[in-house]
């Protein structure tokens, strides 16, 4: 008989297996503010991590003191349309001296859902494992006290899919590390950090309370204590090879290995009561910017919105996902005093042609090719109401997530950079430089402003991450 051990070993060896990271400040429970920090290992011979990662985060609704065992009382909480990335206001990417995370990582996620999203992905594996909905909104957790009961509400002859907790789980988006479709090399002497930056429960989402016997009160500013997070890890696999397949690697790359990504930079202005033009300068200078984002936002209805809970249906807006036109006529964007386009973006139409421009469905002719699913014109974010164009609406809709015949906006001012991208996958560095430049957003508005806007820039990018195995050994990083 032939014993295993006597049967040839095969030069070539490559092997796959799973590597789950816990925070190394690991706490048992997390909140708004609060920050859990990863790190990869480092030094590894022949290793690589695959190019898919993700991370398991559990959601938690908690009363913490909202009401008391002799209430008949209900906590409603509606995540934002961006599905449980809505709970990152950042994802922190320590990388070469760099970060090549993203900042108000929520707030994009909230636009990409709008024009990325097919509501048949949404209300199926997005419901799954991103908390996402075929509406304009996230999932919703539920809590009940009452009868000497706690837990998810109970309606007899109601099918009721709220929970009070919920758990995901998600591939990081939007992140150079995330991004490159490369394997990335272990063997470095530096580390890569991943900081996942918890937002405030105010951001996350739209709290409703309601007393079974109503009395109008408000409870007090505890919100940060009503959404934790438990059961926060990364998962990953580690590629490893031997050292004749490591040998024919560095044979092609002479020891020196670049990944191409992409990643997200983001800036914010707030424009004025009574202002009918938009001019300001997009403080952010990267090497190839291949396309920008505006959103525009009610600001006072964000800060309305901050630290409270409304007494049963609340109208306070969903301030990260609702996306206002503020009655745009049109637009451009200015670098070095170079027009892009030569001729006005019309606010309309014409802003919804560049949009398709900008995420590369220009000419593809299919239902999703940006989400218009249900046959609405312009339903980016699927309004409960059909008849609702989340386009149009601007600084006099509620943005409600809660209830009935709720309207959240979905409007965005954009423009594609690629010089050479024509209808086409994104090729690298053809983006323009704006390093040294002065980059401006200009709108003309056909009525005056009647409260302040805010205004959240996001320029897509071009990195590079460098490990010269022949030098320093250490990576580092471009945009």
């Amino acid at each position: 008989m032939i014993s295993f051990s006597d049967l040839p070993k095969p030069s070539f060896v490559i092997k796959k297996t799973k590597l789950p990271l816990e925070p190394y400040n690991k706490k048992v429970l997390y909140k708004g503010r609060d920050t859990a920090k990863m790190r990869f290992p480092l030094n590894q011979p022949n290793s690589y991590i695959d190019e898919a990662f993700g991370f398991i985060i559990k959601w938690n609704a908690l009363l913490n003191g909202l009401a008391t065992a002799e209430d008949e009382s209900l906590l409603s909480f509606v995540f934002d349309k961006g599905g449980c990335m809505s709970c990152f206001d950042a994802i922190n990417v320590k990388i070469g001296g760099g970060d090549g995370g993203t900042k108000n990582i929520n707030l994009l996620a909230s636009l990409m859902k709008d024009i990325e999203t097919s509501p048949e992905y949404a209300s199926n594996t997005g419901l799954l494992m991103e908390g996402l909905t075929a509406g304009a909104q996230g999932v919703t957790l539920t809590y009940e006290i009452g009868a000497g009961a706690v837990g998810p509400p109970v309606v007899p002859g109601v099918v009721d899919d709220s929970k009070a907790s919920v758990e995901f789980c998600l591939q990081i988006p939007f992140t150079a590390i995330s991004n490159t479709h490369q394997n990335i090399p272990l063997f470095s002497k530096s580390n890569i950090e991943v900081e996942l930056v918890f937002a405030e429960a105010n951001v996350v989402g739209s709290f409703m309370y309601h007393l079974g016997t109503p009395d109008g009160s408000v409870k007090p500013d505890i919100l940060n204590d009503l959404i934790t997070y438990s059961n926060v890890r990364m998962e990953t696999s580690i590629i490893s090879v031997s050292d004749n397949v490591q040998r024919g690697i560095d044979s092609i790359y002479d020891g020196v290995f670049i990944l191409n990504s992409t990643s997200w930079s983001h800036a914010d202005a707030l424009i004025p009561t009574g202002s009918k033009k938009i001019q300001e300068i997009i403080p952010i200078a990267v090497k190839s910017m291949k396309r920008v984002f505006v959103i525009h936002r009610d600001n006072t209805k964000i800060i309305g919105a901050s630290h409270q809970i409304t007494e049963g249906i609340t109208t306070d807006p969903l301030s990260l996902g609702h996306h206002i036109n503020p009655s745009i006529a049109n637009y451009h964007f200015t670098l070095d005093d170079v027009k892009y386009p030569t001729q006005p973006v019309d606010g309309s139409k014409g802003s919804y042609y560049e949009l398709l421009r900008a995420d590369d469905q220009s000419g593809k002719h299919h239902e999703n090719s940006v989400n218009v699913g249900s046959g609405s014109s312009a339903d980016l974010t699927l309004n409960k109401e059909p008849q609702t164009q989340p386009w149009d609406l601007g600084m006099a809709s509620s943005g409600s997530p809660h209830a009935v015949g709720y309207n959240i906006g979905s409007y965005v001012s954009s423009l594609n950079f690629e010089v050479l991208n024509f209808n086409r996958s994104a090729h690298l560095l053809d983006g323009l430089d704006t390093k040294g430049e002065d980059l401006y957003y200009i709108a003309n508005m056909t009525t005056a402003l009647p409260r302040d806007l805010r205004l959240d820039f996001f320029v897509n990018h071009d990195t590079q991450i460098v490990l010269n195995t022949k030098g320093s050994n250490v990576f580092e990083y471009y945009y």
